[in-house]
């Protein structure tokens, strides 16, 4: 999924948080990375402006919370796999949070 990909992530965090996950999805072999900034709480009336992103990117992955649906609904126009990796972040940014879920981890 991240081998040499340009990945586009839709989420609210930033500082320290977002730098966590980038930091993780370039680990993993991500060639780029684009961030489009979401609401923390009010990601359900969030009005994206994709524009700019369509043929730049690879993958899109979604962390936003209960509006994940509107959200992803308004990402139809970069035509890429979009994933819904909300608990994924978390982990990233806190890897305790890891253990919080099956198949999170691998057991050996």
């Amino acid at each position: 999924l991240f081998d040499g990909t340009r990945l586009l992530v839709i989420h609210s965090a930033d500082g320290d948080r977002r730098a966590r996950i980038c930091e993780a999805i370039l680990g993993r072999g991500a060639r780029q990375i684009g961030w489009i900034q979401i609401s923390q709480s009010r990601s359900f009336h969030d009005t994206l402006d994709v524009s700019s992103s369509i043929g730049r990117y690879d993958v899109c992955l979604v962390g936003a919370g209960i509006g994940k649906a509107l959200v992803i609904d308004q990402l139809r126009p970069l035509n890429i796999p979009v994933l819904d990796a909300g608990f994924v972040f978390e982990a990233w940014c806190d890897e305790s949070r890891a253990r919080d879920r099956v198949y999170m981890i691998p057991d050996a």
